[in-house]
Formats: structure tokens, C-alpha cells, sequence
């Protein structure tokens, strides 16, 4: 089985400024989008038995964008964590030297 998806796009210009004409066109798209489940279930394809399957493209996906953002995340998870554990210890530090203060 292969990983199957269906997406439209709609320029705002259609997207209608009116909430209830909003909601009815929202519900319309819910509407389109079960007859398209349907017809996917039923025979395997979005559109129905006989239509032209729309033209797909396979993703290709760049490795190195991909390791820069993973180094991007690590380096900035380590300098979060020392950052916390810097302020956990002065906090209590601080915490420590007031406690020592109240009880002697």
C-alpha cells in the first residue's frame, strides 16, 4: 500500500468574508470531501471509476537541509539545557544562602 493525498488549493479571493457564508461553504468543502472518501474507498481512486487520475509528482526531499536543521535543533537543545541548569543552580544558590540567613 502506498501513502495516497488529495489536496485543493483556494485563492482567499473565494474564501467568503460573511461568517454564515463561511460556514456554509466550510460544510460544502466537508460535504466534497466525503464523496471524494467515498469514491477513494469504493474504487481506490479520490475521483471515481473512468477519471484521469490528476498528475502527481514524487517529493524530493534535500538531506543537507535536513542535517543542517537537526544540527540547528541539537545546538540549540544543548544551550537551552545549560542555560536552565545554570539558572536552576543560581536560583538555588540563592535559595540556599536566604534559608541559611532566616535559620541562623
Amino acid at each position: 500500500m502506498k501513502p495516497m493525498s488529495f489536496y485543493r488549493l483556494y485563492p482567499s479571493t473565494v474564501v467568503p468574508k460573511d461568517p454564515d457564508a463561511l460556514a456554509k461553504w466550510l460544510y460544502d468543502k466537508w460535504a466534497e470531501k466525503e464523496r471524494l472518501l467515498d469514491n477513494f474507498y469504493k474504487y481506490g481512486s479520490f475521483l471515481g471509476p473512468g477519471q484521469p487520475a490528476p498528475e502527481g509528482h514524487k517529493i524530493q526531499q534535500d538531506s543537507l537541509r535536513y542535517l543542517i536543521l537537526h544540527l540547528l535543533f541539537l545546538t540549540s537543545s544543548y544551550v537551552h539545557y545549560h542555560i536552565i541548569v545554570y539558572l536552576v543552580k543560581k536560583n538555588i544558590n540563592k535559595t540556599n544562602f536566604i534559608i541559611k540567613a532566616i535559620l541562623f
